[in-house]
């Protein structure tokens, strides 16, 4: 009896190592071409959709910088002219003395286009104003251009002044990235 165990013992010994021998063969050739190709499939179908991935991120950063940018342009400008006096215009800009301060808009000329229009009453600017702390930074803004439009109006129900003031921003290609429109009532008249 003890030697038919040993026998048993040792033959299933023989059929295991003989297990372990067939599934250790790795993988066959098959096997490996449908690996290569699946992750072929992936790798092309990933960099199909990358770049257009990558160019609605800049694009969508881009319009959220624009919109920020405009925002702050119009609050510097509601800011800086509303409580302002003494305004003149001409082909320089929009001058007027804030408390103790002269004041000038825009603050930097060799960026950007001037236009006064004195039938209209009308200051466009166009480029990449500097208005009361903002500054286009050339390597994100690229080209990127404002648009500025300051239009002195008055009021009919109480014959007051106030700006009518239209920001714009596009991009290289002439696309409007964001724009915003803002009344500044002129306190000191």
């Amino acid at each position: 009896m003890n030697s038919t165990l040993h026998r048993t013992s040792h033959g299933s010994t023989n059929i295991a190592r003989r297990r372990l021998r067939q599934d250790n063969k790795g993988f066959t050739m098959i096997e490996m071409i449908i690996t290569v190709g699946i992750i072929a499939v992936l790798t092309g179908s990933i960099a199909v959709v990358f770049p257009q991935w990558l160019r609605q991120y800049v694009s969508l950063r881009q319009i959220a910088e624009a919109t920020n940018m405009v925002d702050v342009m119009a609050s510097g400008i509601k800011e800086e002219l509303q409580f302002s006096k003494n305004r003149t215009w001409d082909e320089e800009g929009l001058h007027y003395v804030r408390d103790i301060r002269m004041g000038d808009f825009p603050l930097n000329e060799d960026e950007c286009t001037i236009n006064y229009d004195e039938a209209a009453n009308t200051l466009t600017v166009v480029g990449r104003p500097e208005i009361f702390g903002t500054v286009f930074d050339a390597d994100f803004y690229g080209e990127m251009t404002a648009t500025v439009v300051v239009e002195n109006e008055t009021r009919t129900r109480d014959n007051k002044n106030f700006l009518a003031v239209d920001i714009e921003i596009r991009n290289a290609e002439g696309q409007l990235m964001s724009s915003e429109k803002i009344a500044v009532n002129l306190y000191n008249q």
